[in-house]
């Protein structure tokens, strides 16, 4: 039953809002003549001219003391009276119908809160002009409750309403801490063009499977917490764009999303895991796995110890498409952040095929010591990556690796990490072009394994503490064309034990890089099968440690070919400087074809070339 009496002595708390404009017209239109519209905001004249007042309905002329009202709403009622405020003299629950039209002021008393449950519907419809007014008695922050959609709740819809002084403690009406905010949604509201302000808590708390049914252009400021809270399933159901008080973020709490969704940019960026960390996964064991796209513009914050994993629980997919202009950034929640802040991104084996894109998007500070910045590991569909950065991790920036996985990568830099830039092992095959590979602190492309350097091709290196690209002595002269390197200390290297033995033939061309040879290097066929030759094309450059050598049919058959010109001749020389021992070819060695200025061999102590 609604109580409804009449108080004496009390006045009403009308604030009048700024209302959005683009021109002077809408101004003059809504308030009258002098009205300019200043910063999009319209703006009074200095003096004159005052907002007209909404016409008072017939019923609401007679009144000149606020409406005061508790308990519950069960039927359907109308709020319409303009000229003096409805008061919540305790708490209202709404499990009837309530509308209230454009600039009605609701007075919330201390600790109230106003409560929609048991199929309720609550309109709350204002205008821009003439939003709807909810607050407690002086605006002070934490003074009442909030607005509570409970789960049972059915229609609610909140359009240019003002909430103002709400994130008291609510654990009367069920609403533990982390719940607390200005409105709280357990069910599903309609949230266009409200302003939030001076709550102690949240702005807007999702709690459960809360969500949005439609949510544009509000302005949340001045919380104490972030503006909104959200379960990671609900957040698809946010879009537009939005304002908020500087630095503010929008939490997430992450969880195993099992339908899919698109994130938006709203105006501040997303917080995964502020709570404790936690992963952030997209997959299900279903039919219908779901699908995680994350719009241009989109930047995701995580805080420590916290993943995002695509296929890993079951089948799942990431699309990240941004663009130049709207990067998509994944990055550290902290203020001060650095490498190994969060977990990282990991594709795993259950991603679905064609849900694995990067496009402009920036990864950066995570990893750890047994994943990357980005890990693909064993997964069936194919990575596609462009235009993206991976930079500041405390390992590996990238690690593409396990049976079936595959990569096509182009123009992405892989910068500033602790370890390699970018590993390739266990057979995955990977096609890495045109991409920049800066100050990485071990290599800049790693390849073992397994892995295939052949599909490396036209990229840049420069700065990479142990150089540019390690192989395996297996795949010497597999390594792709077109490389740059800039700067010195960027080399193809061949990860060597001591005394490597060759039995087969291997062919090294110029890839715009040098190769470094750290150990003895054996090509000799114990087979006899006449395979083992070295064989050069013009200007190849091969660089030997102090403790290096080159043995050519050394107990067993073997040979070298230069296949150089004098104008453009093959060159060894000693690596860092230091001399090495040089190259020993034994009187059984076949063929041996080095024709005069085609080999160049500085800096050796031995050696025996003809």
């Amino acid at each position: 039953m609604m109580k409804l009496w009449w108080l004496v002595g009390l006045s009403a708390c009308v604030t009048v809002l700024p209302t959005p404009c683009d021109n002077n017209a809408t101004c003059e239109a809504a308030f009258g003549d002098g009205y300019t519209c200043v910063e999009e905001v319209c703006q009074a004249p200095e003096e004159g001219v005052t907002v007209p007042p909404l016409p008072v309905p017939k019923e609401c002329e007679d009144l000149t003391a606020p409406v005061a009202i508790s308990g519950t709403i069960d039927g359907k009622t109308v709020w319409r009276c303009t000229n003096v405020p409805y008061v919540i003299s305790s708490s209202l629950t709404v499990t009837g119908s309530l509308s209230v039209d454009p600039g009605v002021t609701i007075q919330m008393t201390k600790d109230s809160a106003l409560i929609v449950e048991k199929s309720g519907d609550l309109d709350m419809a204002g205008t821009s002009a003439d939003p709807i007014r909810v607050m407690g008695p002086t605006n002070t922050a934490g003074e009442w409750v909030g607005i509570i959609v409970r789960e049972t709740a059915g229609p609610v819809s909140l359009i240019n309403v003002l909430v103002r002084g709400a994130g008291a403690p609510g654990t009367s009406f069920g609403i533990t801490d982390s719940e607390r905010a200005a409105v709280i949604v357990f069910n599903e509201a309609k949230i266009i063009g409200t302003q939030i302000e001076d709550s102690s808590a949240h702005g807007i708390r999702f709690a459960r499977e809360g969500r949005a049914n439609e949510f544009e252009t509000n302005a949340i400021t001045n919380t104490a917490w972030n503006p909104i809270r959200i379960e990671a399933n609900q957040v698809g159901s946010l879009s537009g764009s939005h304002t908020f008080t500087p630095d503010a973020k929008i939490e997430v709490d992450p969880e195993l999303l099992d339908t899919s969704a698109t994130w938006e940019p709203l105006g501040a960026p997303y917080v995964v895991g502020l709570a404790g960390g936690g992963s952030l996964e997209v997959g299900v064991p279903s039919s219908d796995p779901p699908l995680l796209t994350l719009a241009p513009g989109v930047r995701i914050e995580f805080a420590p110890k916290t993943s995002f994993k695509i296929g890993n629980a079951g089948g799942g997919g990431l699309i990240a498409r941004g663009t130049e202009a709207l990067p998509i950034i994944l990055t550290s929640a902290l203020e001060e952040p650095a490498p190994g802040d969060w977990s990282g991104l990991l594709f795993a084996s259950l991603v679905q095929e064609d849900q694995a894109e990067l496009s402009y998007v920036t990864i950066e500070y995570a990893g750890t010591y047994d994943l990357a910045g980005l890990t693909v590991w064993q997964s069936q569909a194919t990575l596609r990556m462009d235009h993206s950065t991976i930079r500041r991790h405390i390992g590996e920036g990238a690690s593409i690796g396990g049976k079936g996985s595959s990569a096509v990568i182009t123009e992405t830099e892989f910068s500033e990490n602790g370890e390699d830039g970018l590993t390739l092992y266990d057979g995955v095959m990977a096609t890495v072009d045109e991409c920049d590979f800066i100050n990485n602190g071990d290599e800049g492309i790693s390849v073992a394994y397994g892995g295939d350097p052949a599909f490396v091709t036209h990229c840049t290196f420069e700065g990479n503490v142990n150089g540019a690209i390690l192989i395996s002595h297996e795949q010497l002269g597999t390594v792709g064309a077109g490389h740059i390197a800039k700067g010195g200390g960027q080399y193809i290297a061949w990860d060597e034990y001591y005394d490597t033995l060759i039995e087969f033939p291997v062919f090294l061309t110029d890839k715009g890089l040098p190769y470094v040879v750290q150990t003895p290097l054996r090509f000799h066929d114990t087979a006899n099968l006449n395979s083992a030759t070295l064989h050069l094309g013009p200007g190849v450059r091969m660089d030997f440690d102090f403790d290096a050598s080159l043995n050519i049919a050394e107990a067993g058959l073997g040979g070298i070919v230069v296949n150089a010109t004098p104008g453009n001749p093959a060159i060894f020389s000693a690596w860092n400087g230091v001399s090495w021992r040089g190259v020993f070819i034994d009187p059984t060695a076949n063929p041996v074809t080095i024709p005069a200025g085609t080999l160049i061999v500085n800096d050796a102590i031995g050696g025996d070339l003809p």
